[in-house]
């Protein structure tokens, strides 16, 4: 298998994911996240994966806009080998929402809805 198609897979299987309810999506990104990885030869994507790792799949807080963003932006994203890391760490940080518990000062709050 070339290289364009390793990206075309890549992108097909976001795209189907992000169609998919919350499980779905969460449990398939870990494993596009790995399969990146590798074919990139990068760790950058190691903090989401372990994200997706150390939290149970249902408190993971996800957004519905950010899921409709990132599926408008992946149908029309063309998959290109110096593009798919940045690509692949805006749509972490869009849809993998996380927080740490003493973040915050008692006059803020995390606001969003899964």
């Amino acid at each position: 298998m070339n290289i364009k198609s390793h990206l075309n897979k890549i992108k097909i299987e976001i795209i189907d994911s992000l169609l998919g309810d919350k499980k779905y999506l969460i449990s398939n990104f870990d494993k596009i996240l790995s399969n990146s990885s590798n074919l990139l030869q990068s760790d950058e994507l190691t903090f989401w994966q372990n994200q997706i790792r150390d939290n149970q799949w249902d408190l993971i807080p996800i957004t519905k806009y950010g899921i409709s963003q990132e599926l408008n932006q992946w149908k029309t994203y063309n998959p290109k080998l110096n593009t798919l890391l940045n690509q692949l760490k805006q749509t972490s940080q869009n849809i993998l929402l996380y927080w740490v518990k003493d973040d915050l000062c008692d006059k803020q709050g995390q606001y969003y809805y899964t």
